[in-house]
């Protein structure tokens, strides 16, 4: 089933200046980015949308939740918001969207700034294997709450906790059934061969990239974001200390800063 007419939840700040798409990490939602869109507001129109499958997103049953379907999905988004073109920011999974839209429709993404993102099948976390198992749905669909933060936390790389209401919101979608069936197709599919097709192209990717990688993150190691860094023709890398997965949320002040100074060289 094609996503091409899932709605997309999103959520929106400023209203003048570059147009930046804003992606979050698989499990996640547009929430990932509240500590850093109201400073991107005073500069950029800045929109944090929910993949599908995610969030308030749409979910449905049997849906083709590849990485290039999704990143068509966001290629539409900007169609609906009526953008010619946008930076594309997103984190883990939201960067890997991100890369496939710069390589599925180049004229429409602007720059890229890639946050600890998935880039090389072969670079991601053996902890997302687990998700073959058959088990693993159900699992998810009773885990509570407390040991989702504690999932949560251990991918900041222990630095700081997990907030109570992002693993709550985490564990109900994963509670209901849409959402559950979403984000196991979605990281099933990640594991496939789309990172290997993707990978292959990402010299065609000439556009101006911003790569930051949290040093300590324990899923996608920064030595990938160093390869990412030597295959894209015009990437520079942004190493955040003390720092696991989600750099938007555990180091907003630092985040924010390096995409601000990112959009204004891009203008």
């Amino acid at each position: 089933m094609s996503l091409d007419s899932v709605p997309i939840h999103f959520r929106a700040w400023g209203s003048t200046g570059p147009r930046v798409i804003l992606l979050h990490a698989i499990g996640l939602d547009h929430h990932s980015w509240d500590a850093v869109g109201p400073t991107l507001a005073n500069h950029c129109q800045a929109v944090a949308a929910d993949l599908p499958g995610h969030g308030e997103s749409g979910k449905p049953a049997g849906a083709d939740y590849s990485l290039p379907s999704m990143a068509r999905r966001m290629i539409q988004l900007l169609d609906e918001l009526g953008w010619d073109n946008a930076v594309f920011i997103g984190n883990s999974i939201g960067g890997g969207v991100s890369l496939a839209s710069a390589i599925l429709a180049p004229r429409r993404v602007r720059a890229l700034s890639l946050v600890n993102s998935i880039a090389f099948r072969d670079g991601l976390p053996l902890l997302g294997r687990t998700g073959f198992l058959p088990i693993a749905p159900l699992i998810a669909r009773m885990s509570p709450v407390p040991l989702t933060r504690i999932g949560l936390s251990v991918a900041r790389g222990g630095f700081r906790a997990a907030p109570v209401d992002q693993a709550a919101r985490v564990s109900g979608v994963l509670r209901q059934p849409d959402g559950n069936a979403a984000f196991f197709n979605a990281l099933r599919r990640l594991y496939g061969p789309d990172l290997d097709r993707l990978s292959q192209r990402y010299p065609e990717i000439t556009v101006p990239t911003l790569v930051m990688h949290g040093r300590s993150d324990p899923l996608i190691r920064f030595p990938h974001a160093e390869r990412l860094v030597r295959t894209l023709p015009s990437a520079e890398l942004v190493p955040v200390s003390g720092c696991g997965h989600f750099p938007q949320e555990e180091r907003p002040p630092v985040v924010a800063e390096a995409l601000l100074h990112f959009l204004k060289k891009v203008g």
